[in-house]
């Protein structure tokens, strides 16, 4: 388990130092300081949550398939939750000036992710209340 250690307190530094560079580098028009690699670095860190988001828990699978059922009924609540959110969703335009004007489907995917956001933090908050409220009754 070092090596968690040692990788997240590289990542934290590298995070620190662009943060600086970003916060002193100068800035023209022309140069957006650093901005491009502020940037890429949080495509690197989005991508790695992503590979690690996945990766891990399907190793996880693997070396226990007990543990498959439990995961697949999660992720298929996913899936629900998303199919939810698309059908609840509405293609209709904004009336807003933006040159170009867009696609119904952005429309569409748009609503759909803040749907999505929407159900995700009420069943947050719920799973917080709920808790609390069991651990409530159960330490009395």
């Amino acid at each position: 388990m070092k090596y968690i250690k040692y990788t997240s307190l590289v990542l934290i530094v590298v995070s620190v130092i662009f943060t600086i560079l970003f916060m002193v580098a100068p800035a023209t028009k022309e140069n957006m300081g650093m901005v491009g690699p502020f940037l890429s670095w949080g495509y690197v860190l989005t991508g790695l949550a992503i590979v690690l988001s996945v990766g891990l828990p399907l190793i996880d699978m693997l070396k226990d398939p007990k543990k498959m059922k439990k995961t697949a009924i999660n992720f298929g609540l996913v899936i629900l939750i998303f199919v939810i959110a698309y059908l609840l969703a509405s293609p209709e335009a904004l009336n807003v000036n933006v040159d170009p004007m867009p696609t119904e489907a952005t429309w569409k995917w748009t609503d759909t992710g803040l749907i999505m956001m929407y159900i995700l933090a009420f069943a947050a908050f719920a799973a917080i209340v709920a808790g609390g409220l069991v651990n409530a009754i159960r330490n009395r």
